[in-house]
C-alpha cells in the first residue's frame, strides 16, 4: 500500500507540526513496520518515529488526535441563517473529518478491491459515514458491481435520513460539506439507469431537481451536470468543481 512506502516523502523538519491528517496515516503506518523489524512495543516505536522524523515526542508529531465517540453523531445539520427559507450543509464532526482524510489518504491510489476493503469496514460500524460510502460505491463501480454499488449507496442514504432527518432538511448544493450527500444522490440515479429500472431513475432524478429547486439553485441544468460527472467511476472529484 501507498501508506506503507511513503513514509519518507515527509520532512517534519520543513512540515508545520502536528502532521495534518494524511500525513499522520503514513508516520502511523511506519511505526508499526519499526514495531515490527525492531520487536518494539507499539508506544515506544511511535515514540522512534517521532524523532526519526525529527519531532521531539509523538504528541509534537501528531498533535492530539481526535477521537469519534460512541453515539457521537458524525454530522450536524447547520443553516445559514435561522428562518425557514434558509439552505444548510452537514458539517462533520472533529473525528468524522479526521477519519474523513485518512480514509481518503489510504484508498487513493489503491486496487478497487483493497479500497473497498478499507472504506466498507468503517461503514459497517457507522453506516452513515457518506465518505466510507461514496470510495466503496465508486470502487464497486470499478468493478462492475452496480447492484452492491445501489445498495450500498440506499444504506447509507438512509442512514442519514434516519440520524438526521435528512428529508426534511434543505441542502446548500454548493457547500463543499454536501458533496457526498448529493453524489450519492446522483449515484442511485446512475444505477438504477444502469441496471434498467428506468421508472425509478426517472422519478430520482425528478425528487432530485425539486429538491435542488428548493434552496434556490436551478435543478434541471445542475442534476444533469453532476449526473455527467458522476456517469464515471473514478471520475472527476466533485470537490474540485463546485462552482455554480
Amino acid at each position: 500500500m501507498v501508506a506503507e512506502t511513503l513514509p519518507a516523502a515527509i520532512d517534519a523538519s520543513n512540515a508545520k507540526l502536528p502532521l495534518t491528517d494524511g500525513q499522520r496515516v503514513y508516520a502511523r503506518h511506519f511505526a508499526k513496520r519499526l514495531a515490527k523489524a525492531l520487536e518494539l512495543e507499539q508506544p515506544d516505536a511511535h515514540e522512534l518515529a517521532a524523532r526519526l522524523y525529527g519531532a521531539r515526542s509523538r504528541l509534537a508529531l501528531v498533535g492530539e488526535v481526535p477521537l469519534v465517540r460512541p453515539g457521537e453523531a458524525l454530522y450536524a445539520y447547520r443553516e445559514f441563517a435561522p428562518d425557514s427559507s434558509s439552505s444548510g450543509f452537514l458539517p462533520p464532526s472533529l473525528g468524522c473529518a479526521r477519519l474523513t482524510a485518512e480514509l481518503d489518504t489510504v484508498t487513493r491510489f489503491v486496487h478497487p478491491e483493497a479500497a473497498i476493503h478499507a472504506a466498507r469496514a468503517a461503514i459497517v460500524r457507522r453506516p452513515e459515514f457518506s465518505t466510507a460510502a461514496r470510495i466503496t460505491v465508486d470502487a464497486l463501480r470499478n468493478l462492475g458491481a452496480t447492484g452492491e454499488a445501489l445498495a450500498c449507496t440506499n444504506r447509507t442514504l438512509r442512514a442519514l435520513r434516519n440520524i438526521s432527518l435528512l428529508g426534511s432538511l434543505r441542502l446548500a448544493p454548493s457547500r463543499v460539506e454536501n458533496v457526498d450527500y448529493y453524489w450519492l444522490r446522483c449515484i442511485r440515479i446512475v444505477a438504477m439507469t444502469r441496471l434498467t429500472r428506468f421508472d425509478n431513475a426517472a422519478q430520482e432524478r425528478i425528487g432530485l431537481v425539486a429538491e435542488v429547486d428548493a434552496v434556490g439553485t436551478p435543478g434541471a441544468p445542475q442534476v444533469a451536470r453532476w449526473l455527467c460527472l458522476t456517469t464515471t467511476p473514478g471520475g472527476t472529484r466533485w470537490s474540485d468543481t463546485m462552482t455554480l
